[in-house]
């Protein structure tokens, strides 16, 4: 799979082109194309969403 040019700059590794790779697949799942009407709600589903799945933990480095 393709990765965006960026993930080739010096200071990525392939654990972070994996990471991409994982969050692109889940979101192609989990985020609703068209976009919603009310931004906010759909914001905060979104949210919620991506903390059930577990994504947000790569968001706190103490969490690591």
């Amino acid at each position: 799979m393709e990765h965006p040019p960026h993930l080739d700059w010096p200071f990525f590794e392939d654990r972070h082109r994996v990471l991409a790779a994982q969050l692109d697949m889940w979101a192609t799942k989990h985020v609703p194309v068209p976009r919603p009407r009310d931004v906010d709600a759909q914001c905060r589903l979104l949210v919620r969403s991506l903390g059930a799945a577990g994504w947000l933990r790569h968001g706190n480095i103490a969490a690591t």
